[in-house]
C-alpha cells in the first residue's frame, strides 16, 4: 500500500489513480495521519460505472425504469376486454 501526503496527492493524481487501477490501495494522509483510502472499484459498483461511461460515449443506452409487470400499452385498458366478456355471458355463450 502507497502512503501519500494530500498536496503530493494533488500535484500527481493521475500518476496515483493508474497505480488503483492496477489493484494497489493508496493511503491519503493530512500532516501524518491517515485520512482516507483509495482503492479499486470492483464488482457491482465496477459494472455500474462502466456502464455510466458507456452511455456517456453514447455507445448504451441505460435504461430508464425498473422492470416489472407488463401492462396494458399506453392508453389502452382492459375496458375493451371486459365490456366483450360481459356482452357474452349476456347472450349466453
Amino acid at each position: 500500500m502507497k502512503t501519500v501526503s494530500i498536496s503530493r496527492l494533488k500535484a500527481s493524481l493521475s500518476e496515483f489513480l493508474t497505480a488503483v487501477e492496477k489493484g494497489e490501495e493508496v493511503l491519503v494522509t493530512n500532516r501524518g495521519v491517515p485520512v482516507a483510502r483509495i482503492i479499486r472499484v470492483e464488482g457491482e459498483d465496477a459494472q455500474d460505472a462502466r456502464r455510466a461511461r458507456l452511455a456517456r460515449q453514447g455507445l448504451l443506452q441505460l435504461r430508464r425504469r425498473k422492470p416489472g409487470k407488463i401492462g396494458p400499452p399506453p392508453g389502452k385498458g382492459s375496458s375493451g376486454v371486459l365490456a366483450a366478456l360481459l356482452e357474452e355471458r349476456a347472450e349466453g355463450r
